[in-house]
Parts: C-alpha cells; structure tokens; sequence
C-alpha cells in the first residue's frame, strides 16, 4: 500500500555491476530525480486570468477619462467665474 509522499518508483537491480553497483530507479510519469524523489507539477494556467486582465485594463481606462472629464469640467467653471 503506497501512502501519501511515497515514490512509486520500482528499484530495478543492474545486471552489470560494473556500471554502476546498486539499485537504479525507474520512475513513474510525473516523478524524477535519481530516486524518483521529485513530483513533477503540471503547469496549471486559470482559464480567467486574460479576462481579467482585459476588465482590470478597460475599468482603469474608464476610471481615468471620468477623471479627466472631471477635471476638465472644474477648470472650465473655474475659469467662468
């Protein structure tokens, strides 16, 4: 029974020991290292970063030509008085 963090790895031994004496790990996709000690991660990308990226760049667009306006209508005042 495998428990959590445990490598699936099975330890094969080498026929020629002159290569190298002891075990060699032949690993399971998704692990790695020389012990099959690493877990490779799959790259996970969110399925919602590009629209928000699009509603946070259109809303600080938006919110800076209110400003704008906003400024502009107060200058104009200020100079008719």
């Amino acid at each position: 029974m495998l428990s959590i963090g445990q490598a699936t790895a099975t330890p094969v031994l080498l026929i020629d020991q002159e290569i190298q004496p002891g075990f060699r790990c032949i690993c399971e996709p998704g692990d790695s290292g020389e012990f099959c000690q690493w877990t490779e991660l799959p790259a996970v990308g969110s399925g919602l970063a590009a629209p928000l990226i699009i509603n946070a760049i259109s809303l600080s667009v938006l919110f800076l030509v209110v400003l704008v306006l906003l400024v502009s209508l107060r200058l104009r005042r200020h100079r008719q008085m």
